[in-house]
């Protein structure tokens, strides 16, 4: 039993020794991010850090050419699979209208792409002004670009 209990005392003598000269775990935290402790990087030596390795996937270690990625496609092939992306992956436009006399600034910034700094402002102009008649009365709104107006009026209700 002394005997037992001398070889757990010399193994957690020997592990508690390691861990003061040695990383304790992987990457010197318990979350392995492998960073060094930050009072080993100063203002002063930041700009002499160099990378000390990179890690690459391939087992030759270094990266293939770009010629030899990917898939060899004719320019008539690229374009149907181009086509196929766009049609099926692309932006989904909704299909509903988005009534501006209604819709609140969530639902325009949300519904239409439009910025917070633009919705608030068709919400304030309306609530001061009453409801918006068409397309060029949502226009009439201060500090915002007609532009983006008609690149969604198929999208508007009022």
């Amino acid at each position: 039993m002394r005997a037992i209990r001398l070889f757990f005392a010399l193994t957690a003598l020997a592990m508690f020794a390691a861990a003061q000269t040695d990383w304790p775990t992987f990457g010197h935290d318990s979350g392995g991010n492998r960073y060094s402790p930050l009072k080993q990087i100063t203002p002063a030596n930041v700009n002499t850090l160099t990378r000390a390795w990179t890690y690459h996937m391939n087992p030759g270690g270094a990266a293939p050419a770009a010629s030899e990625r990917g898939a060899k496609l004719s320019e008539d092939e690229m374009a149907e699979v181009v086509e196929y992306l766009t049609v099926n992956f692309g932006p989904q436009k909704s299909a509903t209208r988005v009534n501006v006399n209604h819709a609140g600034a969530g639902v325009l910034v949300s519904e239409l792409g439009l910025t917070q700094r633009d919705a608030m402002s068709i919400v304030k102009y309306r609530e001061a002004n009453g409801p918006f008649k068409d397309l060029s009365s949502l226009k009439k709104v201060p500090d915002l670009d007609p532009a983006k107006i008609d690149t969604r009026k198929d999208r508007l209700a009022f």
